[in-house]
């Protein structure tokens, strides 16, 4: 009995485990999913992501209580250098929400949970494309998922265009919004060759 209890909790722990680290993407744009899951699905994608995220848990302060997410701009194959790159993407991280977002093409095509954090993925497949399937539930949940990570919102008087005091709900005194930095990353076409990868200035 001893035995089957042991193996129960054993099975539950490396569920948890498995699902802390789910690479499962939802959708919020209704296009490129195949494309996006086959990327993702090298290796030496997640290890790269990984290793940005707990680099910023060690020298980021803010990114360390838990405010932020990853950015991952997906830029498919090119060449390197002279070499072959079977894929290409751009890695960032920011902590400013989609409050006032109107705009399509600003919310991410994908997202995932992976090492306790949150990656917003931009697919470039996306970018001549008119019209998304992009539904205000897709929107809603994405947002929910999303609030976690950003900085709290408070409530403040501020004054309307006719000087009266109103009350603004959705305001976030310390939202930060990062535009340069980051990383350029390559994985070469032989997937037993380590990745490359580029610090970004601007």
């Amino acid at each position: 009995m001893h035995s089957n209890l042991f193996i129960v909790c054993f099975l539950f722990i490396c569920f948890c485990v498995v699902s802390n680290n789910s690479t499962a993407i939802t959708p919020i744009k209704n296009c490129c999913e195949r494309i996006v899951k086959e990327q993702i699905a090298d290796e030496r994608f997640l290890h790269v992501v990984k290793n940005y995220i707990d680099s910023l848990d060690k020298s980021d302060s803010i990114f360390a209580k838990g405010i932020g997410y990853i950015t991952i701009y997906l830029q498919g194959e090119t060449m390197y250098q002279g070499e072959y790159a079977s894929q290409s993407f751009r890695l960032n991280h920011n902590y400013s929400s989609f409050d006032n977002v109107k705009s399509t093409s600003r919310y991410p095509d994908y997202f995932l949970k992976y090492s306790h954090k949150i990656i917003l993925i931009y697919s470039t497949q996306n970018e001549n494309l008119i019209e998304f399937n992009n539904s205000r539930k897709s929107v809603q949940n994405f947002k929910k998922e999303l609030e976690p990570f950003l900085f709290p919102k408070v409530k403040i008087k501020l004054p309307d265009k006719s000087g009266k005091l109103g009350t603004a709900k959705n305001f976030r005194p310390n939202e930060v919004e990062r535009i340069h930095g980051g990383k350029q990353v390559y994985l070469p076409g032989d997937k037993s060759t380590k990745p490359i990868v580029q610090d970004l200035k601007h």
